[in-house]
């Protein structure tokens, strides 16, 4: 290689050339070029500090930023529990009011009278009986018994006298008063471990006591059940002292919150969940995280939980509606979210380095040619010339690299970016605005627009003319691949129907990734203009001539056929 640089210039030029370097040799490491050399260095190390330091100040700002959000989303989450709950509540004490009301009006009728005093008197139970059983059948499923008692000791035992359906023995396991006058509630129990709420008032002067047996599982279906909480969420009922009287799982029906799961499970850990009961046990209304087990799984497992709780209030006692809902469902989309921001963020900021270490690289080069050419500026002006047309060469060989990679990977992106936003704008078109999924699909679309506005100026910077490049585009093959996007998200409300008469072969100059985003654009306004009601879209193309071109556009030069 060195015999055929020297064979192009005279042998005088080549001696000259070598007495040159010769001369300038001793200078090329002298004090001036290492000075340059520290300076190259300290600058590059400064940038790359300021890069890391960029990079660590974006990701501190994007995790206070995302803590931020989801305390914001829990805390409504804890507010729309809190809602549920008070719903439940409010629909209990409207059910018992209701039933209360019932036992006044059947207190007043002249038949019960009688055939109470009838029993009073005699002992007779027929009339007082036959009285009870008929207005079973005219009372909701609800109530599961209709009966008559002694009036209840203090302790809270009574003797059912007469009983309107199935006779039964019912133990009352803790009772309060309701909120009428001499009004009472007990939490009773079967022999068959079924719990009910009897409502009962005084009858008869006070000399017995008429009673409502409630189911509490099928008021717990009318009020509660059918209520969704995230995906393994539930609505439960305890009263005051702590027994679950109803949950999802039947099980745990009767039992105590913490010492009957104790029993149950000796080995979990109970800590925050005994703290959360005690605030119940207080007649609080709240919201708040604790960690305890679904004990909705065979083996349950332990897992962070929202409780959003109040109580139902008679007279002086309550019972408690409490919805639970997973803390993971809310928190971890949002993490998720972060965590592929945040690598995003790296990715960035790789090739950022990346760039600045090539432009370092670069830097050096042109220092040390900067060098040569002060060393050896007494050259022949023909070599110098030549020196400076490889340099030259070899730098725009190393830009045309980072343009065609930049170029290769903005394009990619683009293409990733085409059908998350045309998803997204068919969710924005679909969706209610006052919906959760509407506010999600429009952050997903907004997205998008900022990462293809930042892969434009990526790319922008590897072509003489920003822009995006084009290419000949078979319209065909490209509205058959456009298409099939477009029929797995129509709206089922809304026809489509085509019709192209594009001769064979026929080739467009457009880029791929627009040419998909103006098609998708289309539909996607043509589907929200049809969102509240049945619709017909109706694609077309065919063949312009280029006469009828310059009419329409008034161009001063044309092709001969157009694709319309």
């Amino acid at each position: 290689m060195k015999n055929d640089t020297i064979s192009k210039y005279p042998l005088s030029d080549v001696y000259s050339i070598m007495d040159v370097k010769r001369k300038y040799k001793p200078k090329m490491g002298g004090t001036n070029a290492m000075k340059r050399w520290r300076e190259t260095n300290v600058r590059f190390h400064l940038g790359i500090a300021a890069a890391f330091a960029l990079a660590a100040a974006l990701a501190l700002g994007l995790v206070y930023s995302f803590n931020q959000y989801k305390d914001q989303i829990i805390e409504e989450q804890e507010e729309q529990l809190l809602t549920i709950a008070k719903a439940v509540s409010n629909s209990i004490s409207v059910y018992t009011d209701f039933y209360f009301a019932d036992l006044l009006d059947v207190n007043t009728y002249d038949e019960y009278q009688e055939a109470g005093k009838l029993y009073l008197e005699t002992g007779e139970e027929g009339p007082i009986r036959k009285f009870l059983t008929e207005h079973m059948r005219i009372q909701n499923e609800d109530v599961s018994n209709f009966l008559v008692s002694s009036d209840p000791e203090n302790d809270g035992e009574h003797e059912v006298l007469i009983q309107g359906g199935e006779d039964r023995t019912y133990t009352s396991v803790n009772y309060f008063d309701g909120k009428e006058k001499d009004s009472r509630i007990d939490i009773l129990r079967d022999e068959e471990n079924q719990f009910y709420l009897g409502l009962s008032m005084p009858t008869l002067d006070g000399s017995l006591r008429l009673y409502f047996v409630i189911n509490i599982e099928r008021m717990y279906q009318k009020v509660a059940s059918y209520i969704k909480v995230g995906q393994n969420g539930y609505v439960m009922i305890k009263d005051s002292t702590g027994r679950i009287l109803m949950h999802p799982v039947k099980k745990q029906i009767g039992k105590d919150v913490i010492s009957g799961r104790e029993a149950m499970y000796p080995d979990f850990d109970l800590s925050e969940l005994e703290t959360l009961i005690e605030h119940q046990k207080q007649g609080r209304e709240a919201a708040e995280i604790y960690h305890s087990y679904w004990w909705t799984d065979e083996v349950p497992k332990r897992v962070k939980k929202i409780a959003a709780y109040t109580p139902v209030w008679f007279q002086d006692d309550f019972i408690i509606v409490s919805a639970v809902i997973d803390y993971d469902e809310i928190a971890a989309p949002i993490s998720q979210a972060m965590i592929s921001i945040s690598l995003l963020t790296i990715a960035l900021m790789t090739t950022f380095v990346v760039v600045l270490y090539k432009l370092r690289i670069s830097s050096i080069a042109r220092t040390r040619a900067e060098e040569e050419n002060e060393y050896l500026r007494e050259l022949n002006s023909k070599l110098e010339e030549l020196r400076r047309r490889q340099e030259q060469m070899a730098h725009n060989q190393r830009l045309q690299l980072m343009g065609t990679l930049t170029g290769g990977i903005a394009h990619e992106f683009n293409n990733l970016l085409t059908p998350i936003m045309g998803y997204s704008g068919m969710i924005l078109a679909e969706a209610d605005p006052a919906d959760d999924v509407y506010d999600s699909a429009q952050e997903i679309y907004s997205a998008a627009e900022k990462a293809k506005e930042i892969i434009r100026q990526i790319a922008s910077l590897s072509r003489k003319q920003p822009g995006t490049a084009v290419r000949p585009l078979d319209i065909r093959q490209a509205t058959e691949r456009v298409l099939r996007i477009i029929d797995t998200v129509i709206p089922p409300n809304v026809r489509m129907t085509t019709c192209f008469s594009w001769a064979d072969n026929c080739h467009i100059r457009c880029s791929e990734t627009e040419f998909n985003q103006i098609i998708l654009n289309l539909c996607t306004n043509a589907f929200y203009a049809m969102r509240s009601r049945d619709g017909h879209l109706g694609l077309g193309g065919g063949m312009v001539s280029g006469e009828e071109a310059k009419l329409l556009f008034h161009a001063p030069q044309y092709e001969k056929d157009y694709a319309s």
